[in-house]
């Protein structure tokens, strides 16, 4: 008898390379991971701005980011450096707040330890998007 589990997730398909497929049960193991560090927390009502700028320049750099950093705290939103945080504080991170607005990378796939349903905003060059 041989067992062939269904994959958690497929970055590309095999039918058409652009299709990514994740399982439903893939956030559950996230989900486990962070709700001992969230406990009841609760999402806020405050946007989160998740920053590239203190990267080194050899990563991707946003331009005007310092400029979009600005006027997204003049507008209310919390401006965070996950580089600069510890896992467990970003996982709290994005657990408190409904709304996370993030540069389409790595910082925004922290959303997968979100508790609730966060409303994730992913910015992109409008040229090239990987999913």
């Amino acid at each position: 008898r041989l067992f062939v589990p269904e994959p958690l997730f497929e970055p590309r398909s095999v039918a058409d390379d652009r299709t990514v497929r994740a399982h439903v049960a893939m956030a559950q193991v996230y989900r486990e991971v962070a709700a001992p560090i969230v406990g009841d927390r609760q999402p806020l009502p405050q946007p989160v701005y998740l920053s590239r700028r203190l990267l080194p320049s050899s990563q991707r750099l946003i331009v005007g980011e310092e400029d979009l950093e600005a006027a997204l705290a003049e507008s209310g939103f919390r401006i965070a450096h996950p580089q600069t945080m510890t896992f467990e504080d970003q996982v709290r991170l994005v657990n408190e707040h409904a709304d996370i607005v993030s540069n389409a990378g790595s910082a925004a796939q922290n959303v997968l330890f979100a508790l609730h349903a966060p409303r994730l905003h992913l910015l992109t060059n409008g040229t090239s998007f990987s999913p």
